[in-house]
C-alpha cells in the first residue's frame, strides 16, 4: 500500500491487471496464482524487466516468468546480494554483466550501515544438541537482557511455533513481545510494527515474514 500511494503521488496510476499501461509492477508470488490468467499479457510489450532482490532470480519461480519475456526484453537484476548459497547456481546465468557498488565495509565506513556486534557461540550446533527449546528461550532472553535489554529487537525463528513461544517467553520475562508471521492479517501487522516503531512493543519475534525489503527509519 505504501507503494501504490507513492505511485499516485508522483502522478501514476494503479491498475489491476492492466496491460496496456507503460510502467507495471507486480510481485513473483502473485503472479504465480492461479487467478493470475494475464500474466502472458501483463509481461508482453515490456522493453525493460526491473527484478527486485535479483538474487532470488535464479529460482525456478523467476525463471517461469523471464521465460515468457520477448526476446528483446532487457533485465535488470538489483541486489545488495549479488550471489547464492550454492555454488551451482549461478546468477550469471541469468544476467549477462554485473555492475559492483559499494561493499558492506565501505558502506560501514561511511555510517551508512550500522557495524554488527555478534554475541553468542562460536556455532549454532555446539549448543543444539545440549539445549531443550525452553532452555534455549531462556538462554536468548538472557543474551537480550545482557546486552540489549530494552532495546527494540527482531528475532528471526525457524518455526511459526517457536516465534510464538519466544514471543510469549519474553512477555513473561517482563518485556513487550509481539509475533508476526504470513498468516498474521494485515490490520494486526500493521499495528504490531506500528506499536514497534513507536517503541511500545520492545521485540517482535517473526517467522519468514520481516525480511528482505523491511525497513524501520529510527
Amino acid at each position: 500500500e505504501r507503494e501504490r500511494r507513492a505511485l499516485r503521488d508522483a502522478g501514476g496510476h494503479v491498475h489491476r491487471n492492466d496491460s496496456v499501461a507503460p510502467v507495471r509492477l507486480a510481485m513473483v508470488r502473485s503472479l504465480q496464482r492461479p487467478s493470475a490468467a494475464c500474466v502472458e499479457q501483463l509481461l508482453r510489450g515490456l522493453s525493460l524487466v526491473v527484478i527486485d532482490e535479483a538474487h532470488a532470480a535464479y529460482a525456478p519461480s523467476y525463471q517461469k516468468l523471464i521465460d515468457q519475456l520477448e526476446p528483446t526484453a532487457r533485465l535488470l537484476g538489483l541486489t545488495a546480494t549479488p550471489y547464492r548459497s550454492h555454488s551451482t547456481e549461478r546468477l550469471s546465468d541469468v544476467f549477462t554483466h554485473l555492475a559492483l557498488g559499494p561493499s558492506v565495509s565501505t558502506l560501514i565506513d561511511r555510517g551508512v550501515l550500522v557495524q554488527p556486534v555478534i554475541v553468542g557461540p562460536p556455532s549454532y550446533n555446539q549448543i543444539a544438541a545440549k539445549l531443550t527449546p525452553a532452555a534455549d528461550r531462556g538462554r536468548i532472553i538472557r543474551m537480550y537482557r545482557e546486552h540489549a535489554d530494552g532495546q527494540r529487537a527482531i528475532a528471526f525463528c525457524r518455526r511459526v511455533d517457536e516465534s510464538r513461544q519466544l514471543a510469549a517467553a519474553f512477555c513473561i520475562a517482563g518485556y513487550a513481545a509481539a509475533h508476526l508471521d504470513g498468516s498474521t492479517p494485515p490490520a494486526d501487522r500493521d499495528r504490531v510494527l506500528a506499536r514497534f516503531a513507536s517503541g511500545a512493543t520492545r521485540v517482535v519475534c517473526n517467522c519468514d515474514l520481516i525480511c528482505e525489503g523491511f525497513d524501520l527509519p529510527h
